[in-house]
């Protein structure tokens, strides 16, 4: 009887863990398509004379920025999230134009989710080897989710230099 019910605890608490696994799928998906609508909204808000802005020299440029977050969306899907290792994550292109530039990013995004998408959720707990050590890819996609947050944070400044309000925030 103690066999059963250790085996039977066992199996509970795996659907568990598997519900929780799909639930944690499902929301990064959820999140990084409002990041992508968001990103793209403050993207359109500044014109596109102004892509080349900088606070300062030591700081990437409105456009820069932006292709950085395309670059770094990429870079983490296809190298450390995506099971495919034969998956290439292509070169930038060296257009950066305003529109072209939403198109990369635009592109860059679709592509992230896509992995994520295709990521079997027995793979969450895989280790990757990062600059700062092993970690999940779990732990991956939190760090995708988190650089553009932290980048598009940047860009509502640079907005607001140019005397441009922001678009209204969209939470996930």
């Amino acid at each position: 009887m103690r066999c059963f019910l250790f085996i039977l605890f066992l199996h509970v608490g795996s659907i568990a863990a598997s519900s929780q696994d799909d639930l944690f799928i499902r929301s990064t998906v959820e999140r990084l398509k409002n990041a992508k609508d968001y990103s793209l909204k403050v993207a359109e808000a500044m014109p596109g004379d102004k892509y080349g802005f900088r606070p300062t020299p030591a700081e990437m440029s409105f456009g820069g920025m932006l292709m950085h977050m395309a670059e770094n969306l990429l870079y983490i899907s296809t190298e450390f999230v995506s099971t495919d290792k034969g998956k290439a994550m292509g070169t930038m292109p060296t257009d950066s134009s305003k529109a072209n530039t939403i198109k990369t990013l635009s592109a860059a995004y679709d592509a992230a989710i896509a992995t994520v998408v295709a990521l079997p959720k027995e793979n969450l707990a895989d280790s990757v080897a990062f600059f700062a050590g092993k970690i999940t890819k779990m732990q991956m996609i939190n760090i995708l989710s988190d650089h553009q947050t932290h980048h598009r944070g940047q860009l509502i400044v640079y907005l607001r230099l140019n005397g441009i309000v922001p678009p209204r925030y969209i939470a996930w």
